[in-house]
């Protein structure tokens, strides 16, 4: 029995007959190839749609991208900048660290003398105290000197006085008995 070129046979069923069964064969496989083409079709026309979306998300990526960039670099610039500032700020602590060393240095060097000058101060006030004591002990034994003076001035003038007295009595009496007018020598006494 004869095939066509498709397999189909004359008595395959179908009750046509060759170029009929050729004609429908051809049918069907102008369908599947219009199916398939189709499909191709909207396969490529759904891949076109893929790379338009992503050309487009490519192209956003790439704006997004420079943008980035730019936004790096001035972080960069910024972050230089402050690198900058926080060598200058380290280097204005390490100089205030120093003076502050020293500060501290002059500052115990200062409480060092001020400790010496209070244990003068206070020497020096406990020898005025020990003066201060010696002063009224010598302003009490001047007041008693000088109530003793006054005391011994008093007997001296009385002593005096007496003196006085017994001379000024014994020239009474001399006169008395040189005043004699006999020229007799009394007896005076």
């Amino acid at each position: 029995m004869p095939q066509s070129k498709w397999g189909i046979g004359r008595n395959a069923g179908f009750g046509i007959d060759e170029i009929q069964a050729e004609y429908v064969a051809e049918i069907k496989l102008r369908h599947l190839n219009r199916e398939y083409i189709l499909k191709r079709l909207n396969e490529i026309e759904d891949l076109e749609d893929e790379l338009a979306t992503k050309n487009s998300i490519i192209s956003l990526n790439n704006t997004t991208i420079t943008g980035l960039e730019s936004q790096i670099e001035e972080l960069e610039e910024t972050q230089n900048s402050l690198l900058e500032s926080i060598d200058s700020l380290e280097q204005d602590k390490k100089y205030l660290l120093n003076a502050l060393e020293q500060r501290e240095a002059e500052v115990a060097a200062a409480n060092s003398r001020i400790v010496e000058l209070n244990t003068e101060i206070t020497n020096k006030q406990t020898a005025i105290q020990t003066l201060e004591e010696q002063k009224q002990s010598l302003q009490t034994e001047l007041s008693e000197k000088k109530t003793e003076n006054a005391e011994l001035n008093a007997e001296i003038a009385a002593l005096t006085t007496t003196v006085q007295e017994k001379e000024e009595g014994q020239g009474r009496e001399e006169g008395r008995c040189q005043g004699n007018k006999e020229g007799f020598l009394l007896r005076c006494g």
